[in-house]
């Protein structure tokens, strides 16, 4: 009896955690599209378009965004 009791109880707290878990997810806001869409530079940490990165990944796990600034810096630094 005290076990369907205790599992009564625990479902019921298993329903509230979700509900109010998925109304603070909601009530969070949109994400704007323009934020979306941009990046940190691996070097330089600046922020940039995806279109204007260079993209490399490594064993399918890490994913590592080069600006096209850092790239000649390091072209040049190879090179001198």
């Amino acid at each position: 009896m005290i076990i369907t009791f205790l599992a009564v109880i625990f479902i019921a707290l298993l329903l509230f955690a979700a509900y109010f878990g998925l109304r603070y997810v909601m009530n969070q806001g949109n994400i704007p599209l323009d934020e979306v869409n941009k990046e940190k530079c691996s070097l330089c940490r600046k922020q940039f378009p995806k279109n204007e990165l260079l993209v490399r990944e490594v064993y399918d796990v890490k994913v590592y965004f080069f600006c096209k600034e850092c790239i000649e810096s390091l072209n040049n630094e190879l090179h001198n």
